[in-house]
């Protein structure tokens, strides 16, 4: 089995959304994912497995990385808007790599926070994220529709 993560591109679309479908996440349109692909703060990354699309996730920088250098004791900060793995693919490592490979691109010098939402009613996915260090921080109530539900706010410091 070969794995591997690279850069979204737009031929990946199509198949990101497949993922996002497969996982139930909360829909977003092609134009969506195509948006962030030429983001200057986005960081969108897909993994497969032998040559196939096996997973995805879509980040964005929420910091001035270049004022977070000049400005001693401040963090970069990094919010993962939507990130799946098709569920054939799932207990493979996958997703804890794509945010591995999302945090890779922060400056290692300086501290990080990273930031997510996630269903409430999503226990799997929140055992998940507090396995590779995230913690519950907050709660927004009626965050999601189709259906609905509470977003629970988690976050992963390096500092």
């Amino acid at each position: 089995m070969k794995t591997g993560i690279r850069t979204m591109h737009a031929t990946d679309v199509p198949p990101v959304k497949a993922v996002e479908t497969a996982c139930g996440l909360s829909p977003w349109s092609e134009a969506d994912y195509e948006a962030e692909l030429v983001r200057p703060d986005s960081i969108t990354l897909v993994a497969s497995v032998d040559g196939v699309l096996a997973g995805f996730i879509v980040a964005r920088l929420i910091t001035n990385t270049n004022h977070a250098v000049s400005d001693p004791g401040s963090i970069q900060e990094m919010e993962i808007f939507n990130i799946g793995v098709s569920p054939f693919f799932r207990r493979r490592g996958l997703a804890a790599s794509l945010i591995e490979s999302a945090v890779a691109q922060l400056d290692p010098a300086i501290g990080y926070v990273v930031f997510l939402e996630v269903r409430e009613r999503n226990t799997a996915a929140i055992k998940f994220y507090e396995t590779i260090g995230f913690e519950r921080t907050g709660k927004r109530k009626n965050f999601y529709s189709s259906p609905a539900d509470d977003a629970l706010l988690m976050a992963k410091t390096s500092v």
